[in-house]
């Protein structure tokens, strides 16, 4: 255990020792989970994402054995949220957690943030604004550039990061919410170098009616890619998908700008939400990029019966016939560490939050200079997705997902990645189609226990030609399952 995590161990220690005395006055609070889960997946691997039977980087590169991959994980955290409440109005909070993890097959696997040791998720001190209804963050808040929380965001900037937000209800039917982050050195993993990164924007949300409200939505990013000594260091590449197709390792600063709105409507146990953000960016050294996210939800429930279904599509950038990129037209977001919801529902092409094992496993989400993004590299997402779950008993539910995903441009043309020499895309925009069910049982009212399985049939999108010779992409199954214990 390093020294900083001692001294976090040792911080947290107090905490629980203190609160037993500051609960008497309800000053502080502690609350969180223990999350337990386990997952086994065939012909997957995180280090190549190659799904054919094509040997590549074999042996320097180790873990990229097409479908001979198999990947089992447990993987074991305890969440905890520490709430101080030491004035009137205001509150401190500690957002943190501690990992373990067992990883084996032909990597071991360590994915986002799910890593062994002691993490700190974010701390911040809110409190409303004295003679106003305005409530303000400062620190390492948890930013949502979009409403609906968690689950219904991540199309823009949706991370904790150092910063400050601002909400301020205007009316009864009109309220404002403005950030600021300071994002800092490679923290949305786009530039990496000495640059500074920082992004801003706000959001006003309209009750039109009953049951319909509107977001008005604008975000600004600003990403400097370090000085021209740094750029120069081969190990500081400015932008991964500039310098892929370019060669190029030119100091740079981009401006990205995103304006968008999201519709919700709600009548009786239907409920409708499009989604459409218009992105725009100038590249000192790429040129200008013009792109967009449409994300169309639609839910029902009857009963026990819940409904639900979604179509995501962004553009893709796509290669000429020489292998160099074409006009820009990947749809970027703030803060990859945030990962973007666009396959929601799903354990193998899905994304952790809206799946039933949170795996954060997707490896749409993953990619050349896409780490994050809501795409499949640069060729864009075609994604189209029916939900149903069915409560069976009070403690007892049963679910089923199928989706399909498809790039926006042919793949056709495209080296696999730098790394593989020889391997190019054979050309397709089928990327997969995924079914996966699960169960959920609470065994006690704040223990849930879940299983899963899931198969993808992978499409020729995928394929890869290798010397002259094509690999069809093999399939993909999964199985797991999840314990979470609340307090």
């Amino acid at each position: 255990m390093t020294y900083v995590s001692r001294i976090i161990v040792l911080l947290l220690v107090g905490l629980f020792m203190m609160s037993a005395s500051a609960s008497a006055d309800d000053r502080l609070t502690v609350s969180g989970n223990i999350d337990f889960r386990f997952l086994f997946i065939e012909n997957y691997s995180h280090a190549d994402r190659n799904y054919t039977d094509a040997a590549l980087g074999e042996p320097a590169i180790p873990g990229q054995r097409g479908d001979e991959d198999s990947l089992s994980w447990v993987h074991q955290r305890l969440n905890l949220r520490f709430s101080i409440e030491a004035f009137e109005n205001t509150k401190a909070v500690l957002q943190t957690h501690v990992d373990r993890q067992w990883g084996v097959g032909t990597w071991n696997i360590g994915v986002g943030s799910y890593r062994e040791g002691i993490g700190v998720e974010g701390y911040w001190l809110e409190g409303l604004i004295p003679g106003t209804a305005a409530k303000f963050e400062l620190g390492v808040p948890y930013f949502a550039a979009e409403s609906g929380g968690w689950a219904a965001a991540n199309k823009i900037f949706n991370t904790a990061a150092p910063g400050a937000t601002l909400s301020a209800p205007l009316s009864d039917t009109i309220s404002t919410y403005t950030w600021f982050s300071w994002i800092g050195q490679d923290q949305d993993g786009y530039f990496s170098g000495n640059g500074d990164d920082w992004a801003l924007g706000t959001r006003a949300t309209f009750t039109l009616t009953e049951g319909l409200e509107a977001d008005l939505i604008y975000a600004y990013h600003m990403s400097e890619c370090g000085s021209a000594e740094k750029a120069t260091d081969s190990n500081a590449s400015c932008d991964t998908g500039a310098l892929y197709f370019t060669g190029s390792n030119t100091a740079r600063e981009e401006n990205r700008h995103w304006i968008g709105s999201t519709v919700r409507y709600q009548y009786a146990d239907f409920s409708f939400s499009p989604t459409l953000i218009l992105y725009f960016a100038d590249d000192e050294l790429a040129g200008d990029t013009e792109s967009m996210l449409l994300d169309v939800r639609a839910d029902y429930s009857t009963g026990p019966l819940s409904l639900s279904g979604r179509v995501v599509y962004t553009p893709g950038s796509g290669v000429n016939s020489d292998g160099t990129q074409r006009t820009d037209k990947d749809y970027d977001v703030i803060g990859v560490w945030g990962i973007p919801h666009a396959t929601q529902w799903f354990s193998l092409f899905g994304n952790s939050s809206g799946s039933p094992t949170f795996n954060d496993l997707g490896p749409l989400l993953v990619g050349n200079s896409a780490q994050g993004n809501i795409r499949h590299e640069s060729f864009g997402l075609v994604h189209a997705a029916a939900k149903a779950e069915y409560t069976l008993t009070p403690q007892t539910s049963i679910g089923v997902a199928l989706g399909i995903f498809n790039t926006a441009e042919d793949t056709a043309g495209m080296p696999r990645d730098s790394t593989l020499a020889g391997a190019m895309y054979a050309g397709g925009s089928h990327l997969a189609t995924e079914g996966d069910a699960w169960l959920h049982y609470k065994l006690y009212s704040n223990t849930t226990i879940s299983l899963f399985v899931a198969y993808a049939v992978m499409g020729d999108a995928l394929d890869l030609m290798v010397d002259g010779t094509k690999y069809e992409s093999q399939d993909v199954i999964g199985a797991g399952g999840r314990v979470v214990y609340s307090f």
